[in-house]
């Protein structure tokens, strides 16, 4: 099965902006830099479904939030300001991966003058890849005059550390943990009864392709709980050839704990191995079920 969602929204960035409350707490993090004329914020925040991030690294299929907290400085008409937001993203090159302008054009919403917030939505996910660093813009201007607040964040994207991966001959471009019903990248080792979590590999190469474009694999994936009860046992679960461009796509087998008590952490543990060469990979991970 293939997550089609979440390929599609890693392909752009996609942007909101609403009113939330605002915690005197936050504060900006370090490693941020602003640039502004005439706009304010109380704080510039990161945030993920785990809260506010304190650091510059994420992980691959990592999902967040850039938030600026109570804006001010908007020239207002009856109480409605008009703000405008473009944002892009580099890497060490120099090239520009990203480049998305006017994000707020287009949205049918009354931005109110008070206790206004904005925030852009980011999937770490293609073109950005574990392994590199890249550089965030995101500028912030008032339509109704020359007030402006641009932020630079400088970021590193990783593979997800649970992750225990050896190989021979195959590679892959990402490899990350996804959660159907959340629709969310897993950054920590939490899940639930009931939860599909779909192991995804992108662009997964090295298997010997046949004439007709078909490639001939072993796998299985096991789940164990921490006094080693067996909670899935699959083998062979692709008994016939499969068409190599799909798999090569994206190969994204899948685990759910459907019922029963678990004793955590549990393991889980996929393996892949090519009929037709010596080529494998095998990788295994722990998760709590909460």
């Amino acid at each position: 099965m293939k997550c089609k969602q979440l390929l599609r929204v890693a392909l752009s960035l996609v942007f909101f902006s609403c009113e939330i409350s605002i915690s005197p707490a936050l504060k900006t993090p370090s490693h941020i830099t602003i640039e502004s004329e005439g706009l304010t914020t109380t704080a510039v925040t990161v945030e993920n479904h785990l809260g506010n991030k304190k650091t510059s690294e994420f992980i691959y299929g990592e999902a967040c939030n850039v938030v600026f907290n109570n804006m001010k400085g908007f020239i207002a008409t009856e109480n409605l300001v008009y703000p405008e937001m473009d944002i892009y993203v580099i890497n060490k090159k120099g090239d520009t991966l990203l480049n998305e302008q006017n994000l707020l054009k287009n949205q049918d919403i009354n931005f109110q003058k008070e206790k206004l917030s904005l925030e852009s939505y980011i999937l770490i996910a293609k073109p950005m890849f574990a392994g590199n660093e890249y550089l965030m813009h995101v500028n912030i201007t008032d339509t109704k005059s020359d007030h402006f607040y641009n932020i630079r964040m400088p970021f590193s994207v990783i593979e997800n550390p649970l992750f225990t991966t050896k190989s021979s001959g195959i590679t892959y471009d990402s490899m990350y943990l996804y959660s159907k019903q959340r629709d969310v990248g897993i950054v920590d080792d939490k899940i639930s009864m009931e939860e599909d979590i779909y192991i995804i590999l992108n662009n997964f190469k090295g298997l010997k392709v046949d004439e007709n474009g078909m490639v001939d694999i072993t796998s299985s994936l096991s789940l164990k709980d921490a006094t080693g009860t067996k909670i899935i046992e699959k083998e062979n679960m692709s008994p016939a050839l499969l068409n190599a461009a799909s798999v090569q796509q994206q190969f994204s087998p899948y685990i759910v704990i459907t019922s029963g008590i678990v004793t955590n952490p549990i393991t889980c543990e996929l393996k892949v191995k090519d009929n037709r060469s010596d080529a494998f990979f095998e990788t295994r991970f722990e998760l709590i079920v909460e």
